[in-house]
């Protein structure tokens, strides 16, 4: 092998070196945040996907559709980084993914909050977690939406909370389950995310309030920290939908 052919070579392996660090460097850490999932195949190819690319996994509640909750923590268990509690979730969820929590990731301040009930002392948490230094962007997550999109039975107190919260964290990202769907919406002032696609049976879209509603795919929301883009995937890593960062 000449001088040349061996100056090919280094110069092509400094190119891929560069790639890899830049490719690297531009990729934040990966949070994937799904809710409402089953003991359905769905369900494990939602997890498996996740598994295969996130750095850190959000449960937005309803995790234990079919299955037996300590079945399903053995399974999936090391998997989330923080969990919330669900309306179909049983009483041992709420010991599992605590009542109110914070999680700092990078610049983003994520907050987990228990729509079910005790709202009082999660607003003294909220109020309080206000003043975490050196945060970019809250994403608040939570089991039922900060919403009123639907008529239904929901917890008493349960909206006036919810606008507290709001109140003190206006520009937050605010992401939840609930509902068996995956949608964007700004209708309410909020950019509001719904990832509810971790495989129970679908419900549909029903409202005419989304930017974006999938009723037919099961899957997760993904936000890079880097970019703060977030995209909707469905099951095989295919992206569904992007919602702009800005």
């Amino acid at each position: 092998m000449n001088r040349v052919h061996i100056c090919l070579l280094l110069i092509a392996a400094a190119l891929i070196i560069v790639t890899v660090y830049n490719n690297h460097k531009a990729r934040g850490e990966i949070i994937d945040f799904v809710g409402d999932s089953s003991d359905s195949l769905a369900s494990m190819l939602v997890f498996n996907q996740i598994q295969s690319r996130a750095d850190k996994v959000i449960h937005l509640g309803d995790m234990t559709y079919g299955n037996p909750f300590q079945t399903y923590i053995d399974t999936y268990g090391t998997m989330f980084d923080g969990c919330v509690v669900g309306n179909h979730s049983p009483d041992t969820t709420k010991k599992y993914c605590g009542n109110s929590w914070n999680l700092k990731v990078g610049s983003i301040l994520i907050i987990g909050l228990n729509t079910e009930g005790d709202y009082s002392n999660q607003l003294k948490n909220v109020t309080k977690w206000k003043s975490i230094t050196g945060i970019n962007k809250v994403i608040i997550v939570t089991h039922r939406p900060l919403e009123k999109i639907e008529t239904a039975t929901y917890p008493t107190g349960l909206y006036d909370f919810a606008e507290d919260v709001k109140d003190i964290f206006p520009s937050a990202y605010y992401i939840s389950g609930h509902k068996h769907i995956s949608s964007f919406t700004t209708k309410y002032g909020e950019k509001m995310f719904i990832a509810g696609g971790g495989g129970a049976s679908h419900e549909g879209c029903r409202q005419n309030i989304w930017k974006f509603c999938n009723d037919v795919d099961f899957g997760f929301l993904e936000i890079d920290t880097n970019t703060m883009a977030l995209k909707f995937f469905d099951i095989n890593g295919k992206m569904i939908y992007e919602v702009d960062s800005k």
